[in-house]
């Protein structure tokens, strides 16, 4: 098993491919740090780990680059072996993952880009692109719970960040969607505490952060450790019953 030592994720938090290592990274429950790279600004290390294409993400593990967000994936699949496999064990069950991996960053990430960017009759070409694309994966993932089988794989880690893109059941409000999200996967890294006055407590403490902190956050700059590390109200509903303490 693979150092965690000096595990350093340089990313843009609403870059979709940087997602795919955070998801990796979140699936064998690796520590590292999460440097945020203002991309018109870049740094003086992103430029220097990935000199090729200067982008992110790029993870750097003890000094060493690995660029490219697929090629993370792999890298953390195959370091921490031991933790949630992401790829199947055999050879073909592995390149079949690879292929549709690979559609999904031509086929899905790609048209979905053109439909942003084109117009007219080239917006339509690209959106009929774009849904046979949907059709196709759906179709691949059929009646099973994930595209791997009854596990969460490296398939998935590829295509859940494109989920915003989509419109489904309508779950609105954040604070509502991530205790949504906590109940629909109670079994994975649960957010709100097991007991009822905890929970009530940790959904106080967020609804004071909407209501009170973020609205002052672009006029004042609380000294509190609280707000320095929650970059959203999402945070306190990890608080396991200290207010300003979150671990």
């Amino acid at each position: 098993m693979a150092e965690t030592k000096e595990l350093v994720l340089l990313n843009c938090w609403a870059s979709p491919y940087g997602m795919r290592c955070r998801i990796a990274l979140a699936e064998k429950r690796v520590e590292y740090e999460h440097k945020d790279e203002n991309l018109m600004e870049k740094s003086p290390l992103l430029l220097q780990s990935n000199p090729v294409h200067k982008k992110i993400p790029v993870l750097v593990h003890g000094g060493k680059p690995v660029c490219e967000s697929l090629v993370i994936v792999q890298y953390v699949d195959e370091a921490w072996p031991d933790r949630a496999p992401l790829l199947p064990a055999d050879a073909y069950g592995r390149a079949q993952a690879r292929f549709w991996a690979d559609f999904v960053d031509k086929k899905i990430f790609e048209c979905g880009t053109k439909l942003w960017m084109l117009k007219k009759e080239a917006q339509g070409e690209a959106k009929k692109e774009f849904t046979e694309g949907l059709k196709l994966l759906e179709g691949e993932l059929g009646e099973k719970k994930y595209f791997g089988g009854d596990t969460f794989g490296f398939v998935d880690v590829a295509l859940v960040p494109l989920m915003a893109w989509f419109r489904t059941k309508p779950v609105c409000e954040s604070l509502i969607i991530v205790q949504y999200l906590d109940e629909v996967w109670p079994d994975r890294a649960p957010l709100l505490p097991a007991d009822p006055y905890g929970r009530a407590k940790a959904r106080y403490w967020a609804d004071f952060i909407d209501k009170e902190v973020r609205a002052t956050a672009f006029t004042t700059t609380p000294s509190c450790g609280c707000f320095r590390r929650a970059t959203s109200s999402t945070a306190c509903l990890r608080t396991s019953g200290c207010q300003f303490s979150l671990h």
